[in-house]
């Protein structure tokens, strides 16, 4: 098993994230997406199926080496389901071009709350005012672990 490969197994299908250090298991992304609100996001995810979650900040940092992320995205091309990588950056009010919901949540020095989203178009982390929950809509892929 190799990061970008697609996993194949018992019904269970995906792209490979992430492998650890014995070489058989590892994380696998869902092939589909979707655009979603914050919480409609963990629903789909579990609607995949046992086992699939909506991925943590830790999930996507496991990919975001560009060899790897550039290893996913070409296996995503080739099954006709690339990841959105928009040009828009991760500030303003265009932020949906390709950013990606994670399942986290944390409340800042002033006692506000906000979530994390993985922004593919420089290949890290923003943060996005919890009133968002409902009104943004963001992309959502789950994963798995295997």
């Amino acid at each position: 098993m190799r990061i970008g490969d697609v996993y194949n197994k018992d019904g269970l299908k995906g792209v490979v994230v992430y492998v650890d250090n014995s070489g058989v298991h590892g994380l696998i992304m869902s092939l589909d997406e979707a655009f979603l609100n914050w919480y409609e996001s963990d629903k789909w995810c579990k609607n995949l199926g046992d086992g699939w979650f909506m991925p943590s900040v830790k999930d996507f940092e496991s990919m975001t080496d560009n060899d790897n992320l550039n290893k996913i995205q070409n296996t995503l091309i080739r099954v006709g389901m690339p990841m959105c990588f928009g040009d828009k950056n991760c500030s303003g009010s265009n932020r949906d071009g390709h950013m990606y919901w994670t399942k986290d949540l944390q409340s800042n020095v002033s006692g506000s709350d906000f979530m994390w989203v993985f922004c593919l178009g420089y290949n890290g982390f923003s943060q996005m005012s919890s009133d968002y929950k409902e009104a943004e809509y963001s992309y959502i892929r789950a994963m798995h672990r295997v």
